[in-house]
């Protein structure tokens, strides 16, 4: 078998191989023989089937298994020779085969990239500070009570946002799945919870009455978190018990008992501390933005392209509908761009992100920043609390995927990071106005706006 080598960056090697026709023909005939033992075919004994109705039968499947063993051998023999720890496992593209001929694949390695960490004082990061005063939280709790809207029973059809009692019992291949249905629970029509079975009723309740039933299909993808419907359609009826939107009402006692507060002032209490807790959340955002951009000013090299292309793809499908409105409106922005050059544009993006998720796990396993148990049970618990009535099945579902887990506690682990680079670069304070932190998170996330 003879393999070609072509580095295509210091990340990445591809191997040009060329299985040999006769080789092949070698292995399609040990498949053969080894299915020809253990084919059930009508008339015959169980391994007596002829030769040429096993392969009629079974021919594709004999000859995809009989490339799939040549490409894992020779796989095997070029990862002896690979002394850097791989990314991932070898991926392959067939190139070219057909009955009879030779068998030509590309294998693609793909290494960790290889870097040396600065040290972490050579940062130079600008913390955002900006206390709320007295002033500002007044001020914010005057609007909330003069907004202070609440879900009032209406006489209505659903419109977007408009919060929904329904009843809701799912089917998967005829049985009924009792995780997935309720005799009565709230959803708010349009607003999703980033879970396919639950958004997917967001949307189907929009336009509907009080008292209609109707059933919705949904197909749930293969690693949701409940193994009878994995993979599978579900069909859920659903009854809108009552239509229940936003409503202009008098903040009163009653109102903060309802918000879990045993007055009007315990509530006021809350209030400021809740404000203060946004407000430490908007600053770590701008922090943790400003610690990505002081790595990202010193640290360039090579990334995976499998772990870049699968970024590329989730921001691309996020902001795909944006930018089909943005054009709609001639939206300045990106008036006179092709999608290729803004495209280009969030690959760029993805590889930025890429790059510094290789950092941030380099400095917490240099500097032994660990997640505890209490990290990853809060974690854990907040996530099934999004979804009360699945959450026994999402226990089960976190006990046999622990990859899972670990995708879920990464964000908590990362702002663990960020703190310890703020403890040890070299950091300089910033005092800024409301308004001016407004506009910083606005540049962050421009749907803040």
């Amino acid at each position: 078998m003879e393999c070609e080598r072509k580095d295509i960056s210091p990340v990445v090697t591809e191997f040009s191989c060329v299985v040999p026709k006769e080789e092949v023909a070698k292995e399609i005939e040990k498949g053969t023989s080894e299915w020809g033992l253990r084919a059930k075919l009508d008339g015959f004994r169980k391994g007596k089937a002829p030769r040429h109705l096993v392969l009629k039968h079974f021919g594709e499947k004999i000859e995809a298994e009989a490339l799939e063993r040549l490409v894992q051998k020779r796989s095997s023999e070029i990862l002896k020779n690979e002394k850097e720890p791989l990314y991932s496992r070898p991926q392959y593209r067939i190139d070219s085969y057909s009955p009879g001929n030779d068998f030509a694949f590309t294998l693609i390695v793909e290494r960790i990239p290889s870097f040396e960490l600065k040290p972490l004082d050579v940062l130079k990061i600008e913390k955002i500070e900006c206390e709320p005063s007295r002033e500002e939280m007044d001020e914010a709790y005057k609007k909330f009570t003069e907004d202070y809207k609440k879900p009032i029973s209406a006489d209505k059809a659903v419109e977007d946002g408009d919060f929904v009692d329904i009843s809701l019992h799912t089917s998967c291949m005829g049985r009924s799945v009792k995780e997935l249905s309720s005799e009565q629970v709230r959803v708010r029509a349009g607003v999703g919870r980033n879970d396919i079975f639950w958004d997917t009723l967001t949307r189907e309740v929009m336009g509907k009455s009080k008292d209609e039933v109707f059933n919705v299909k949904i197909q749930l993808p293969r690693n949701f978190p409940l193994r009878s419907c994995e993979g599978r359609q579900v069909i859920v009826k659903v009854q809108i018990l009552d239509v229940l939107p936003l409503s202009n009402t008098t903040f009163t006692e009653d109102e903060a008992k309802t918000l879990g507060a045993d007055s009007v002032d315990k509530f006021r209490e809350q209030f400021d501390e809740l404000f203060k807790s946004r407000r430490n959340e908007v600053l770590q955002l701008c922090r943790k933005r400003a610690v990505l951009d002081a790595l990202a000013d010193v640290y360039d090299f090579d990334v995976p392209l499998s772990v870049t292309d699968t970024e590329f793809g989730k921001i691309w499908r996020i902001v795909q509908p944006e930018l089909q409105q943005a054009r709609e409106q001639d939206d300045e922005d990106i008036r006179g761009k092709t999608d290729e050059e803004i495209q280009k544009e969030y690959r760029d993006l993805a590889i930025r992100r890429v790059r510094l998720g290789f950092v941030l796990n380099k400095i917490a396993q240099e500097h032994k920043v660990q997640l505890t148990e209490e990290h990853v049970r809060n974690v854990v618990a907040r996530e099934m609390m999004k979804n009360p009535s699945q959450a026994d099945a999402m226990a089960r579902y976190f006990q046999a995927h622990p990859e899972a887990v670990e995708r879920l506690v990464a964000p908590v682990l990362e702002e663990l990071v960020v703190a310890r680079i703020l403890e040890l670069a070299d950091v300089t304070r910033k005092s800024v106005t409301p308004a001016e932190l407004d506009e910083l998170v606005k540049e962050i996330l421009p749907e803040a706006e």
